[in-house]
């Protein structure tokens, strides 16, 4: 016997606050979702077993990131005008969105998303997918403004979520770029990130530090989106549903309440709240059979896309992490993830079982 936050439709009417235990929608919704998920993750790794095909998926998440990208400075540039219709086409489900909201006078961006810490934590993910094959030189005509336009974006889309996680991405990629800067085949690009981000940050704290105006505005704004949020009612009825979740995993001895039964809001919490040990367990070794083991010949495309998609998969559940309410990372994880495991056939790991062969049939 154990209170939930549930995550869908259950027996008892829709309040917002804790129910008794029992089944709920989301039950059979995040089975579907996950099930798609792991179909996702099986056809990526299957079509990126060839050069031709982990190029196409490469090319497939920098379209990907640059709609999103499209999508959130449509949704600025519309704001307040009649243009703004041309995204009720995707905006039709019947749950709540906050595409109006204003924070600090400005609009919060949510682009193709029903909020902007959903925009801000998928931006998160092409943070890291772009920026790192930013660093490692391939495709900066493309890789670099997309890099660029997302973090600036992350940062003016007034989401909590985006402002707690970019720090964390770029040191992410910093220590990449320190990885790529060295030896032969560094690239131009890490090495000016590791000469000039640090005296360039620094003379930025300088300059917002002696000019009394723009300190105290970007003060007010960050006071407002982070310092302070501890003490909103967004934030107390976030940690509630924490609170909830792990009341869940101990109520439950460690097993938890079942898959998409509670909401939270941290990925961790989701994990052990609906999935418990056995859950984490797995997601666990999932993680790090996809993210641990080197494949391929370093520096070279595929290794450097699968870099790039580590790095992706690490900046989403960083976002995850803050502000996750399910077990579900999303597809984009998956398609990652997937990219990161794939490791395209080469004629050298063909090599030796040819000669084999061939030495067999002259003998």
């Amino acid at each position: 016997m154990t209170d939930i936050i549930p995550l869908g439709v259950s027996e008892y009417a829709s309040t917002g606050g804790a129910v008794p235990l029992g089944p709920v929608s989301s039950n059979f919704t995040q089975t579907v979702y996950l099930a798609a998920d792991l179909l996702a993750f099986v056809l990526i790794v299957s079509i990126g077993s060839t050069k031709a095909g982990l190029r196409a998926i490469t090319i497939g998440v920098l379209a990907f990131s640059g709609a999103n990208v499209a999508f959130a400075i449509l949704d600025v540039v519309t704001h307040g005008t009649a243009a703004h219709d041309l995204f009720l086409f995707i905006r039709n489900a019947r749950y709540t969105f906050h595409t109006d909201d204003i924070v600090f006078n400005v609009k919060r961006i949510a682009g193709s998303w029903p909020e902007a810490s959903a925009f801000a934590g998928i931006s998160l993910a092409a943070i890291g997918f772009t920026g790192t094959l930013w660093l490692c030189g391939r495709d900066t005509l493309w890789t670099a403004p997309l890099f660029l336009l997302s973090a600036v974006l992350v940062v003016r889309s007034t989401s909590s979520t985006g402002l707690f996680a970019l720090p964390f991405c770029l040191l992410i990629l910093y220590m990449t770029a320190v990885m790529r800067s060295g030896g032969a085949s560094g690239t131009r690009s890490s090495l000016v990130v590791v000469l000039f981000a640090p005296p360039l940050v620094l003379l930025a704290v300088l300059f917002t530090m002696l000019d009394e105006n723009v300190h105290r505005q970007i003060y007010e704004y960050f006071d407002l989106l982070l310092f302070s949020k501890s003490t909103s009612n967004s934030a107390i009825e976030r940690g509630s549903w924490n609170l909830h979740g792990l009341n869940n995993f101990l109520d439950s001895y460690g097993l938890g309440v079942g898959l998409g039964t509670a909401r939270t809001s941290s990925f961790l919490f989701a994990l052990l709240s609906n999935v418990g040990i056995p859950g984490t367990l797995f997601f666990s070794l999932f993680a790090l059979s996809a993210f641990g083991r080197r494949r391929g010949t370093p520096r070279t495309f595929p290794s450097d896309a699968r870099l790039a998609a580590r790095n992706g998969c690490f900046c989403l559940m960083i976002g995850a992490l803050v502000a996750g309410p399910t077990v579900d990372l999303g597809l984009l994880f998956f398609i990652l993830a997937a990219l990161c495991c794939a490791e395209p056939e080469t004629e050298a790991m063909r090599g030796p079982l040819l000669r084999y062969t061939r030495a067999g049939a002259q003998a």
